[in-house]
């Protein structure tokens, strides 16, 4: 009868240190693609803060050369800067909501550091 309890309870702990490394397995997992997510996302930051300066420097030209042709009356010119002005609004619309779904990916990348770090944090220390 110990023999068969003593059976039984080998099988249970193998079973249970089989689910545990199954899912420090999966945690490492998550962590990985956590990892290259948030290295993704530093890098879309950066070059979507490039492309927010080269927008508003396209913007700043676009509204200097309009004051200068409307001061000259130049039609040519006016029309010409009123164009660069209207591409620079939309690039800079663009990268507003670039941004806006950067954001969004931020708040998940958080999301799931925050639910790592817990997880460990309940993770039962090995004897």
């Amino acid at each position: 009868m110990e023999e068969a309890e003593a059976k039984q309870k080998k099988i249970e702990e193998e079973a249970a240190a089989s689910a545990r490394r199954q899912a420090e397995n999966k945690l490492e997992e998550e962590g990985k693609k956590l990892l290259s997510l948030e290295d993704s996302l530093n890098k879309a930051k950066t070059e979507q803060h490039a492309k927010e300066k080269l927008a508003d420097s396209l913007l700043t030209q676009a509204v200097h050369k309009l004051k200068k042709a409307v001061q000259t009356g130049d039609v040519t010119d006016i029309t010409v800067a009123q164009t660069l002005l209207e591409t620079a609004q939309l690039k800079r619309t663009k990268e507003s909501e670039t941004a806006k779904a950067t954001n969004e990916i931020q708040k998940h990348v958080d999301k799931c550091k925050s639910t790592l770090l817990e997880h460990f944090a309940r993770k039962p220390k090995k004897d």
